[in-house]
């Protein structure tokens, strides 16, 4: 009948449609060809991430800071190829679909730690390369810890009922209050100059005693106060979080010059409003962001003739970390570890008692005592107990972010994706025990628990 030549039709339809999705492999489950695809994506992009990333290191900052220890040497095909399967290990592990808050932090660590640890160590390393195999090996195992950890460890839940709305008034004050002592402290100089940024970094150490109350209250200004501004007023659209963000970036960059106060709203800016299109697109979003960036400094040199952006970001937040790493595990793969004993474990008798590990490796690499060379969770954890110092931080570390995700759950979401980002830029600059208290690691983490975050929702 006609209608049986219809349902055959629709049927044989049907099956030619089905057959179509057979390309890849012999897969015929779209949702698994789907995935075949993203990942063969994803994996191209960070293919070409590694590409620029290393020619605007190889032609562009390496010849403008050799004489700041950031060389390159040619290397033997098989440790490219060495090199290359490392990175792309430590890319298998990280998430590629956006599924939790943390997930922004273990892109930044990944692509700003990780990934250049497996190449910067054998460009400046003066050490035989088949002596250096040990750091990035090891920076690639304690990333898969660090993400197994993230991700699996059994976080107890955490009520999100208990919140004080007296916040929404309090934080505005308190970080005003900050930012005015600041200025107090710096005597009320004003300059958002980058000449002189150097000069003002040397006098606000000389001004502001590591170890004192001032030093603490400067450093959440920085650490705390500025994201937690810039956060509300992203999220809320409110002006008046927005003007004491910007007060406080002022205040604290006119101390110090430090570009953390202009690198991390500007990260925070960008995960709050691409957040739909991260959530959608996942790594590849962040992929295609960090070519687009690397590969504008690059575009800048063969343009304009200048290195701004390779200097000031690329070489700064994407190519220090794995230099400091490398000069941490170098020194200490030849001197006792620290034990702790630059800070809470000091007061042992016989302790390898170092006052400032940061100016002692600023000192030995650097050629300047005052040089304060703060390395990551990895590097210093390395500082401290050798191999098992870098799993432990990095177990831990993992474990702040397990605590992020279960308290970054509704209408909490984005502030947590927001912190996420900004402990994981911190990671990528300071020790795990410094970050806690020093860098306000657990202050951002209590303001998200009990911040009335309730009908707050961004409309991104």
């Amino acid at each position: 009948s006609v209608e049986n030549i219809g349902n055959m039709g629709a049927s044989a339809g049907a099956e030619t449609v089905r057959a179509s999705d057979v390309h890849w492999f012999g897969v015929a489950d779209p949702r698994l060809m789907a995935f075949l695809k993203y990942y063969v994506l994803t994996a191209m992009l960070f293919a070409v991430y590694c590409a620029v990333y290393l020619f605007s290191y190889i032609y562009l900052i390496s010849p403008a800071y050799s004489y700041m220890g950031m060389k390159y040497r040619e290397l033997p095909d098989r440790y490219w190829v060495v090199m290359f399967l490392l990175a792309f290990i430590s890319f298998s592990v990280v998430s590629k679909r956006f599924t939790r808050p943390s997930d922004y932090a273990s892109w930044v660590i990944c692509m700003f730690v990780i990934v250049p640890g497996c190449f910067i160590p054998f460009f400046i390393s003066k050490q035989d390369p088949f002596d250096v195999l040990p750091l990035p090996i090891a920076l690639v195992l304690c990333f898969v810890v660090f993400e197994l950890v993230r991700k699996h460890f059994p976080m107890p839940r955490v009520s999100d009922r208990w919140t004080m709305p007296g916040l929404q008034l309090i934080l505005p004050i308190g970080v005003t209050l900050l930012a005015i002592y600041t200025f107090y402290v710096n005597n009320f100089r004003f300059s958002i100059s980058y000449d002189d940024v150097y000069t003002r970094r040397m006098m606000a150490r000389e001004t502001v005693v590591s170890g004192t109350l001032d030093s603490y209250l400067i450093s959440w200004l920085s650490a705390v106060g500025i994201p937690i501004s810039i956060i509300l007023a992203t999220v809320k659209k409110n002006i008046l979080y927005f003007c004491v963000a910007m007060f406080a970036i002022i205040s604290s960059f006119s101390l110090d010059g430090a570009k953390s106060d202009l690198f991390s709203p500007l990260v925070i800016i960008l995960v709050v409003t691409t957040f739909a299109a991260v959530r959608k697109h996942g790594l590849v979003a962040i992929l295609i962001f960090l070519i687009l960036f690397v590969g504008f400094s690059i575009f800048e040199h063969l343009q304009w003739g200048t290195t701004f952006v390779s200097t000031v970001f690329v070489r700064r937040e994407i190519v220090m970390p794995a230099q400091l790493t490398t000069y941490y595990w170098d020194y200490f793969s030849r001197n006792p570890f620290v034990y702790l004993g630059d800070s809470i474990l000091r007061f042992i008798p016989d302790n390898n008692t170092i006052e400032n590990v940061a100016r002692l490796i600023g000192y030995k690499y650097f050629g300047h005592a005052d040089t304060n060379a703060n390395v990551n969770i990895f590097g210093s954890g390395f500082a401290q107990f050798g191999y098992a110092g870098m799993l432990g931080a990095s177990i831990a570390g993992g474990m702040i972010f397990s605590l992020l995700d279960r308290l970054g759950t509704h209408e909490k979401l984005i502030p947590a994706c927001a912190i996420g980002v900004t402990i994981g830029v911190i990671y990528t600059n300071s020790a795990f025990l410094t970050t806690l208290l020093s860098n306000g690691v657990v202050l951002l983490l209590l303001i998200l628990y009990v911040f009335p975050w309730k009908g707050q929702k961004s409309k991104f």
